[in-house]
């Protein structure tokens, strides 16, 4: 069985525990503190917007007990927090633009050489 990767809160804080990121609705429910009901619901308006084709966030993966569960990429996680307004839906969505900006504002290296003479 493929081990897959989530998005957690630990101490109010959230982790990553991989790239291959896909999650079910009773995960989501657990890090958007929603219902889920309330994770269906913005999957469907997702769905229905045609925000991303089901075919690219939605599979079935199978579980230990030998069922499967219907999970989202990660695209569709960061879709599905648009659609809800929950505090943590929120802060997910501040905590993904903070990430990716971050990576952007690093600063930049540059190397001076000073010499006497115009040396190739």
């Amino acid at each position: 069985m493929r081990q897959r990767d989530i998005i957690y809160l630990k101490e109010n804080e959230f982790c990553i525990t991989g790239a291959d990121i896909w999650m079910s609705e009773w995960e989501l429910a657990e890090l958007f503190y929603a219902t889920q009901g309330e994770i269906r619901a913005a999957i469907n308006r997702m769905l229905k917007d045609g925000a991303i084709p089901a075919c690219h966030s939605t599979r079935y993966m199978p579980l230990e007990n030998g069922h499967a569960a219907e999970v989202y990429s990660l695209e569709a996680i960061i879709a599905i927090s648009f659609y809800l307004h929950t505090g943590f839906a929120e802060k997910f969505r501040r905590w993904m633009i903070q990430r990716i900006t971050r990576e952007n504002k690093q600063a930049a290296s540059l190397m001076l050489c000073i010499s006497s003479g115009l040396e190739c």
